[in-house]
């Protein structure tokens, strides 16, 4: 997850490059924080969606990376 959040973009995070962030910072902070902002139902929903489909590339592709090492 603080890989994730690390690689994601979002301008509006303030210590965006925090690579100590831990993952209660990441939850509490960062998403709780940013849905509590997002205030109109499709806002919302957009979010989401781009959130849990960014984040589910980004494992894809750890998961990918990790093979290949395995592999090397």
């Amino acid at each position: 997850m603080r890989y994730h959040f690390l690689a994601y973009r979002n301008d509006d995070i303030p210590d965006r490059y925090d690579y100590y962030a831990s993952i209660d910072y990441v939850l509490d902070i960062f998403l709780k924080q940013t849905l509590k902002d997002v205030v109109k139902q499709n806002e919302l929903s957009t979010f989401i969606c781009d959130y849990v489909s960014d984040l589910s590339l980004f494992f894809n592709s750890l998961r990918d990376l990790l093979k290949k090492v395995d592999n090397e």
